[in-house]
């Protein structure tokens, strides 16, 4: 007996899971609409020019776009402790040198997407990565 129960259980689970054709149509249309939403904004994120700001504190020193010409661009920003060397080029914006101590901003690398930031907390230096130029209409977008 305790056989016919779990293989009608089974069954009854396996006709649940099933669904009506009705059912897969609107499981696919939902996806489709989640997918196509998650690329629209994905989409709207990468339009305009991606720049580079430098801040010591909140006094914004510079901003400069992010891929140029090829050249780097070097900026010596004077911080609380001294002078911090960013260097902005095609692969993105970098700390080469710092008066702090810990030097955990050099080592930090280099930010080349927009919503990146790269800091001198020590310093009070800021770098980030925005793309100006468009309104995508969002307020803020989190991943």
């Amino acid at each position: 007996m305790e056989g016919t129960s779990t293989s009608g259980r089974e069954h009854g689970q396996r006709h649940w899971l099933a669904g009506t054709p009705f059912d897969r149509v609107l499981l696919a249309l939902a996806v489709t609409a989640s997918l196509a939403g998650w690329f629209a904004v994905q989409a709207s994120l990468g339009h305009g020019v991606t720049m580079a700001r430098i801040y010591h504190g909140e006094m914004l020193l510079a901003e400069y776009p992010l891929h140029g010409n090829g050249s780097p661009i070097h900026i010596h920003a004077a911080g609380d402790l001294g002078e911090s060397h960013i260097i902005i080029d095609d692969t993105g914006a970098r700390f080469a040198s710092s008066a702090c101590g810990g030097q955990q901003c050099v080592r930090a690398g280099t930010r080349d997407e927009a919503g990146k930031v790269l800091a001198c907390v020590p310093n009070r230096i800021l770098v980030s990565v925005a793309s100006v130029g468009y309104d995508a209409g969002f307020d803020a977008v989190a991943e």
